[in-house]
């Protein structure tokens, strides 16, 4: 279930970042690779340097708002990459999408999700 994505980061709503969990949205240009909706461990190339994160590819339904999106979290990253062409490849799919009661909980499985991710990320297979 490994998919490649490569585009370039576009503009989001910017809900991530006031919840400690920022992302770079994703306009596909070219989609390798098929698997569902939902939130995968990944790396992300840019600029050709790696990095880790987690991809979420979906509806967000709990802030549900416009068209389906992709955007990866990248762990440790704070560069400005608005406009820049980026690889994005996953590694293991973490779990489905879920309408969380609330943004809080939301943000309390996003840390679950990353903690798992750089588990995965770092070759541990109990991920």
């Amino acid at each position: 279930m490994n998919i490649r994505i490569e585009g370039i980061v576009v503009q989001g709503k910017q809900l991530g970042r006031t919840i400690g969990f920022p992302t770079a949205n994703i306009r596909p240009e070219r989609w390798d690779g098929e698997g569902p909706n939902g939130v995968y461990a990944a790396w992300c190339t840019v600029d050709g340097q790696r990095h880790p994160g987690m991809l979420n590819i979906g509806r967000h339904p709990t802030v549900p708002d416009g068209a389906p999106t992709v955007e990866i979290n990248l762990f440790d990253f704070h560069d400005d990459i608005y406009g820049m062409r980026i690889v994005v490849e996953t590694v293991e799919y973490l779990r489905g999408e879920v309408k969380f009661p609330s943004v809080e909980a939301l943000r309390m499985q996003l840390e679950r999700d990353r903690q798992r991710s750089i588990a995965i990320l770092n070759g541990d297979a109990r991920g």
